[in-house]
């Protein structure tokens, strides 16, 4: 039987067809760490506790997200859109925001 991580990788590697979305996709402490997630829909998802560190999330759609203690170290956000999100917690040392939207999102930094 394959692990989250596995059936995640074969997604994004194209063995699936569809827009590439997750949205309200239950992640809660998957490790996503260093998978190239680039434009992906996580609308909505819970990814409380994920291990996203390293992950490239350039242009991801992480809207209304729940990334409540979430590893976000050294992450690449650059466009992401993390509007409504909640942050509070999350680890975002050395993570790259710039251009990321961080509207209404619930954060404690």
């Amino acid at each position: 039987m394959e692990t989250t991580r596995e059936m995640i990788i074969e997604f994004i590697a194209g063995d699936y067809l569809g827009d590439r979305s997750f949205r309200g996709a239950n992640f809660e402490k998957v490790d996503l760490s260093e998978l190239d997630l680039t434009k992906i829909d996580f609308s909505d998802a819970n990814l409380r506790r994920a291990i996203l560190h390293h992950a490239n999330l350039e242009n991801a759609i992480l809207k209304g997200a729940n990334l409540i203690e979430a590893d976000l170290s050294d992450a690449k956000l650059k466009g992401a859109d993390l509007s409504n999100s909640d942050l509070r917690g999350a680890n975002l040392s050395f993570a790259i925001l710039l251009d990321a939207n961080l509207d209404n999102a619930k954060k404690d930094f």
